[in-house]
């Protein structure tokens, strides 16, 4: 889709003038923010069937969530098929992204509030609407992994395996990080972002998230306020610390993980 493709696409929908503006990131989607009269907007254009099913998915998953949590979730203005691939047109949210925003005692509340909120969700609201199980890395092969990328950056250590429970799994929005987690002037929390990957699973998943989002200690926080298991926090620190090395090391091997800055963040906030 081109940007002319796009802007047509937009006036159409909204029935008025419009301003487009590709974005710099989208993960699997195009996609352009959109100022109108009515308001403002991004556009999002699947690439492909996949990415289609997936977005269509996040979507109805939204719909559902949005009244079963107190921290706002995107909602669509417009969805529709441009050549057999399917866009949505969400209303934008206020706030800045956590990436670029400072931690406040604020933002560890309201985290806390809606942790609590998403991890009570019925399972079956969300499967019905076609969220898939997230599956859970193997422990031992991940902590090899991790020892050894820790070591080629300069932290060496033991990853003592943490504990497993026999709690069930929870609603997850499976890819909590900074870059989805909009705040206010004071660190209040006005929005979650991209529900792409929302799922069931272990809750430790969303804790390894808001690791790389807040630290580690932050998210300890985050997680004990929400009432989530001892064992099940320290799982997500795990996960955080092992995957947040492994991607980092691979980065500055030349290899495609991710903005290399942005890994070096994550990393130091996961090993504190």
């Amino acid at each position: 889709m081109t940007d002319a493709d796009a802007e047509d696409l937009v006036a159409e929908a909204l029935g008025a003038a419009v301003t487009l503006v590709r974005t710099g990131s989208g993960g699997d989607h195009r996609s352009w923010w959109v100022t109108a009269s009515a308001g403002r907007y991004v556009l999002r254009s699947a690439p492909d069937t996949a990415t289609s099913r997936r977005l269509d998915r996040e979507v109805r998953v939204r719909d559902v969530l949005r009244s079963h949590l107190a921290v706002p979730v995107p909602r669509a203005a417009a969805t529709g098929t441009w050549r057999e691939t399917r866009w949505t047109l969400d209303e934008r949210l206020p706030g800045v992204d956590l990436e670029t925003a400072p931690v406040t005692a604020r933002t560890l509340e309201d985290l806390s509030r809606f942790l609590r909120g998403l991890h009570a969700v019925p399972l079956g609201a969300v499967r019905a609407m076609g969220a898939p199980d997230v599956l859970s890395p193997l422990l031992e092969p991940l902590r090899q992994q991790g020892r050894a990328a820790a070591r080629d950056l300069g932290r060496p250590g033991d990853l003592p395996l943490p504990g497993t429970d026999e709690d069930g799994p929870v609603v997850l929005h499976a890819d909590l990080k900074g870059e989805h987690l909009l705040v206010d002037g004071s660190g209040g929390l006005t929005a979650v972002l991209d529900w792409s990957d929302a799922g069931t699973g272990d809750p430790a998943l969303d804790v390894e998230g808001l690791v790389l989002a807040v630290g580690a200690d932050g998210a300890r926080g985050v997680a004990r306020g929400s009432g989530t298991p001892s064992v099940v926090v320290e799982r997500g620190v795990f996960l955080a610390r092992c995957r947040s090395a492994v991607r980092w090391a691979a980065a500055l091997r030349g290899e495609p993980t991710g903005p290399e800055p942005l890994l070096r963040r994550q990393f130091h906030r996961a090993w504190g």
